[in-house]
C-alpha cells in the first residue's frame, strides 16, 4: 500500500468540505409602477375613449396652480407626448406625465368609485413609501417658493 493514499484520500476530503457554498440566488423586488390603475377605472377609460371614438390616446397628468391650492389634473387626450414627457405604461392605460413632475406624481392610483348619481375618478398616493412622500413634499414646497419669487402679487 502506498504510504501517501491515506494523506491523499484525507486532503481531497478536506478540499470537498472546503469548497464554497452556492449563495441562493437573491431577485431584486419587483419595482411598483410609477402609475397604477384599478381594473375598474381601465374598464371605464376604455369605455370613454370608444364612445368618443379615440383611437388611440393617453392619459396626461398635470398639476395646476390654481390659488390657493395646486391640484392634480388627469385628461384623456390624443395629442402624443412630447421631448419633456415621460411615459408609463399602467396594465394598458398609456399614461404621460411631464418630466418635472416625476419626483412628485409618483406611485399614484387610479380608481373607479361607483358613486351615484354618476361615478368618479379617485386619484391617491396610498403606494408612496414615507421617503417618496418627503421627497414629494420637499419638491412641492421647493416649487411654490420658486413660482412665489417669479409671481410675487397675490391674485
Amino acid at each position: 500500500m502506498n504510504p501517501l493514499r491515506p494523506l491523499v484520500v484525507v486532503l481531497i476530503a478536506f478540499a470537498a468540505g472546503c469548497t464554497s457554498k452556492s449563495s441562493p440566488v437573491v431577485s431584486k423586488p419587483i419595482p411598483r409602477p410609477p402609475i397604477e390603475v384599478s381594473a375598474e377605472a381601465r374598464q371605464v377609460l376604455n369605455q370613454i375613449a370608444t364612445e368618443q371614438k379615440l383611437t388611440d390616446w393617453w392619459l396626461r397628468f398635470d398639476l395646476v396652480w390654481r390659488r390657493p391650492e395646486l391640484q392634480l389634473e388627469v385628461n384623456m387626450v390624443r395629442k402624443p407626448p412630447g421631448e419633456n414627457d415621460v411615459v408609463y405604461d399602467a396594465d394598458g392605460v398609456r399614461c404621460i406625465v411631464p418630466k418635472e413632475l416625476t419626483e412628485y406624481l409618483k406611485h399614484v392610483r387610479v380608481d373607479w368609485l361607483n358613486e351615484e348619481p354618476k361615478g368618479r375618478f379617485d386619484f391617491s398616493f396610498d403606494n408612496q413609501t414615507p421617503f417618496e412622500r418627503e421627497a414629494g413634499r420637499k419638491w412641492l414646497k421647493e416649487e411654490e417658493e420658486r413660482r412665489k419669487k417669479a409671481d410675487p402679487k397675490p391674485k
